[in-house]
């Protein structure tokens, strides 16, 4: 059986820096208002549907 793997450290803290940026900008757009809040959840989606559909396959 063969394991996964591991991230080498520079992928898995930059992994971490940008869960927890994009963790924070949607709070602080939720705290301006909450149609901001969504819009950057939307925008946010939408750019993680073409990110995946742009890679190769």
């Amino acid at each position: 059986m063969q394991s996964q793997p591991a991230l080498p450290q520079r992928e898995l803290v930059g992994l971490l820096l940008v869960v927890v940026g994009t963790m924070s900008l949607t709070a602080v757009a939720f705290v301006v208002h909450p149609l901001c809040g969504a819009a950057v959840i939307s925008a946010l989606i939408v750019a993680t549907g073409l990110w995946l559909a742009s890679e190769d396959a």
